[in-house]
């Protein structure tokens, strides 16, 4: 403290020669630190008591003992949200997986529904086919026979459509 106050009466007399003259501020600045001086050293002692000390000492392990707790909280809030995230992303996937089965199950419903209609399809047609097939041979021939025999270019135009469109339907039938 001695060498403070050396150095702060030092520091203030160059003050005081280099604006030329002493005024009653430098001296209430000097009054001023001495006093914050004396308050500083009188809580530092206080501080220093065995009393204090102690209750600094037990403050000090208390708040070790907070800041380890502190950190086991933090360890456990870490894990269960890593938990939570894990959880939420296996739901996720349990619910997705769970959805294409589902879907899964109705593409292949539909599947055998399509297959099915075109067997009935085809086999429809294939009972048809002879059907039909014997009478518009029928029809064909007598066309035929009618285009050969007459000589009316209006009968010969009608006939050939009829031939025409016969020959279409025995292609389709034929397939």
């Amino acid at each position: 403290t001695q060498l403070d106050k050396h150095y702060v009466e030092f520091f203030s007399r160059d003050l005081v020669n280099q604006s030329g003259e002493q005024s009653e501020s430098g001296a209430n600045f000097l009054g001023r630190l001495h006093e914050s001086d004396k308050k500083i050293e009188l809580l530092t002692n206080e501080l220093l008591d065995h009393n204090y000390f102690v209750f600094v000492e037990e403050a000090e392990h208390s708040l070790l003992d907070l800041a380890q707790n502190e950190a086991r909280f933090t360890w456990l809030f870490v894990f269960v949200a890593v938990m939570l995230l894990v959880g939420s992303f296996l739901y996720q996937l349990q619910y997705r997986m769970h959805n294409l089965k589902q879907l899964n199950s109705e593409l292949e419903a539909e599947t055998d529904k399509a297959e099915r209609a075109a067997k009935a399809k085809s086999s429809f047609l294939a009972a048809m086919s002879h059907e039909l097939r014997t009478p518009m041979n029928g029809v064909l021939g007598i066309s035929q026979l009618i285009a050969e025999e007459t000589k009316e270019p209006v009968t010969k135009e009608h006939i050939k459509v009829i031939l025409d469109s016969g020959q279409h339907l025995m292609t389709i039938l034929n397939d």
